[in-house]
């Protein structure tokens, strides 16, 4: 007998999954993806202090990663959340997140390093990453402000 995705019980014969486990995991995905936007615009829009090493911006992303990461698992568990579905609403939040950091001011190369560097912090590759538009938006509003104002041209 199969079991049921979200809550781990048997399978009836009529029923896949509990109306309640599938609206309490969906109210949880909602929270785990507002959540991370909170995070990446709380921590990415404000200017940053930081060294002039190559290694901050990596370092700075996995230690904000680690700050959010329990909170969002205890989300995750709170309302079993299945992982594919977590991976959508990190996904999801994410993107929210980046949109909102992208479009606040002209965006910096290190801020668009930082976004790249939580990304693979939460645990995506740079393939899946490839698949966004966010990517393709930030890149284009790096390079519009290098363009419209005088920015570093080598930077793109």
């Amino acid at each position: 007998m199969a079991i049921r995705r979200y809550c781990g019980q048997k399978v009836g014969w009529f029923s896949e999954a509990h109306e309640e486990c599938i609206a309490s995991a969906r109210q949880g995905c909602e929270q785990v993806a507002s959540a991370l936007v909170t995070t990446i615009a709380d921590r990415l829009i404000p200017s940053t202090k930081h060294p002039a090493e190559d290694t901050w911006a990596a370092e700075f992303t996995k230690q904000m990663w680690s700050e959010t990461k329990s909170q969002l698992d205890q989300l995750a568990t709170g309302h079993r959340i299945p992982a594919s579905d977590m991976r959508d609403a990190l996904r999801k939040g994410w993107s929210t997140g980046a949109e909102q950091v992208a479009t606040a001011e002209p965006i910096d190369p290190d801020r668009l390093a930082m976004l790249n560097y939580f990304y693979r912090a939460m645990g995506f590759s740079d393939q899946d990453m490839k698949m966004l538009k966010e990517i393709d938006y930030g890149g284009m509003l790096l390079t519009t402000q290098n363009i419209y104002f005088g920015g570093d041209h080598t930077t793109f």
